[in-house]
């Protein structure tokens, strides 16, 4: 599993310490204590984000065998959507990174747009 916590409201105000972060911190967490979250998470109405917030919104790789260049794109799945939305939504505050990709939500059908 992974260490990651969900996010709701209050926490996009006061995010959590990340996993990786966290003294002595050698794994996720145990089953118990997954599924004691994942209770928690279905108790709270202002869950956005109850999962890992992974997205490959592309992927590039050579085949092994033929060594082919494959790319793969993917839209943005609901609820990070919603989560890209809501952070956009508030003011940053310190740097933000403008290299790279970009998640472009009004084009979900291309996903994402390099920017450079």
């Amino acid at each position: 599993l992974y260490g990651g916590d969900p996010i709701g409201s209050p926490e996009l105000s006061d995010p959590p310490q990340p996993a990786g972060a966290r003294p002595h911190l050698n794994f996720a967490r145990d089953r118990t204590a997954g599924r004691k979250l994942e209770q928690q998470v279905a108790d709270r109405t202002d869950m956005i984000m109850p999962t890992p917030a992974l997205h490959a919104g592309l992927l590039r790789l050579n085949h092994p065998v033929t060594k082919e260049s494959l790319t793969f794109t993917a839209p943005v799945h609901e609820p990070m959507h919603r989560l890209i939305q809501e952070l956009r939504a508030r003011p940053a505050q310190g740097p933000v990174a403008t290299n790279g990709l970009c998640i472009n939500l009004e084009r979900q059908e291309k996903g994402v747009e390099r920017r450079s």
